[in-house]
């Protein structure tokens, strides 16, 4: 006999909720400098405690607009709501994982005229079961989709916008597992020949040998600025706290140029770009446009000058015949070697072959992560021309989760 599910009220989420309460945070990082319901976009590396880990965000614009809402209540009751009977708590990887299986299913959903999770019916759910089947997926990875799709039922009660009205699990259909991908045979493409790799190898090894601590000291601050710019953006005008305050830290802010005689941050059009001013003060931005910001912009820029484009404090540490290997790093310049240099490295390392895509981690990820060059270090004169990048035909998460470990992007 199947026990009637008592019906429960969901409870109205406060959009300054905190996401991540209750959870430990890392060293140094305060629960009120976390995210809250109502940002757009909630990061989840306070709550990450492997180093070797990628960052990670759930970017709620990027799911279908009507299913946001109710995906947002969703996670809040992974990361912070009362657990169903039986449902563990997620860790943080597992978290990000399920959001990028939810917004296949809602994608699918969407693409099938779906606008509400109520409007989902149980021939939508056998047809997405046959989506999955047909996909070139293991029988795990198809059973992560179907999980993720019937989360929305497990965690109901806690859905206050919208609620599946089937569960999922319930349907004979849901359960067959009948179509396999092929069995795995061994990888028959050709290997880069030893008069390519050699020299390429060298040189990703000397990218991340030398270079890799500069590299990632630079992504932190650019991670600083772009954590900044979303969560400013979402908490205008307020910003920052009363003006008197934003001006006081302004001020503080162009008298560490003056000291440095670093010169002020432009726009492409060659005015002092207010917006990077801004992250770097973790404030909104108009302020500084205003007569006050504005006189206190000029006379900081009649002592030390305008840049050409905006850049990174993060100084170059490295160096190349007793000089500094760069000059500087530049706040939007997309570092395409870096990401060369590390797929050709880590490609080898693990014996992969020209062109293969693999699912597996990449060995030698948690030294690229955490700075920790390996042990031998070729000495052989470097390529001077610049190596096409494989990034095509790979796992486009397991390229993001690269470029952002070793790339300025």
């Amino acid at each position: 006999m199947t026990t009637p599910q008592v019906a429960h009220t969901p409870v109205f989420i406060d959009p300054d909720a905190f996401v991540l309460g209750g959870h430990e945070l890392r060293e140094g990082i305060e629960l009120a400098t976390t995210s809250r319901f109502g940002d757009d976009i909630w990061d989840l590396h306070p709550i990450n405690h492997q180093d070797q880990l990628a960052r990670s965000i759930l970017n709620f614009p990027t799911l279908p607009e009507p299913f946001r809402a109710v995906t947002k209540e969703l996670f809040y009751a992974l990361l912070v709501g009362e657990l169903p009977p039986g449902e563990a708590r997620l860790k943080q990887v597992s978290i990000r994982i399920a959001f990028s299986h939810v917004k296949k299913f809602l994608d699918w959903s969407h693409g099938r005229g779906r606008c509400t999770l109520a409007a989902i019916t149980r021939e939508d759910l056998v047809d997405y079961q046959q989506w999955v089947l047909l996909t070139d997926l293991s029988p795990t990875q198809r059973g992560m989709h179907r999980r993720a799709a019937r989360l929305f039922w497990v965690f109901r009660d806690a859905l206050h916008t919208d609620r599946l009205t089937v569960d999922p699990q319930r349907l004979q259909a849901w359960h067959n597992h009948s179509s396999h991908p092929p069995r795995r045979i061994e990888n028959a493409t050709d290997r880069i020949p030893e008069e390519v790799i050699s020299p390429l190898l060298v040189w990703g090894l000397r990218w991340v040998n030398d270079f890799s601590v500069d590299i990632l000291a630079a992504r932190e601050e650019w991670w600083s600025l772009y954590t900044a710019r979303h969560a400013m953006d979402q908490r205008k005008p307020f910003a920052g706290g009363p003006l008197p305050a934003r001006l006081a830290k302004l001020q503080h802010l162009l008298d560490d140029y003056r000291s440095q005689r670093r010169p002020l941050p432009t726009t492409a059009d060659g005015e002092v770009n207010a917006n990077f001013l801004a992250r770097q003060l973790h404030t909104e931005s108009t302020f500084i446009s205003r007569a006050t910001g504005r006189a206190m912009v000029a006379a900081a820029a009649a002592e030390v000058g305008f840049a050409d484009g905006c850049y990174l404090f993060t100084p170059v540490r490295a160096c190349i015949d007793s000089a500094p290997w760069l000059t500087g790093f530049g706040c939007s310049r997309i570092a395409l070697e870096h990401l060369d240099a590390v797929v050709a490295v880590l490609d080898r390392a693990g014996d992969g072959a020209a062109g293969a895509a693999s699912d597996e981690p990449c060995q030698g990820a948690a030294e690229l992560a955490t700075g920790e060059p390996p042990t031998r270090r070729p000495r052989e004169r470097l390529p001077t021309h610049h190596h096409q990048s494989r990034v095509q035909g790979r796992d486009p998460e397991r390229s993001h989760r690269l470029m952002g470990s070793v790339g300025i992007c």
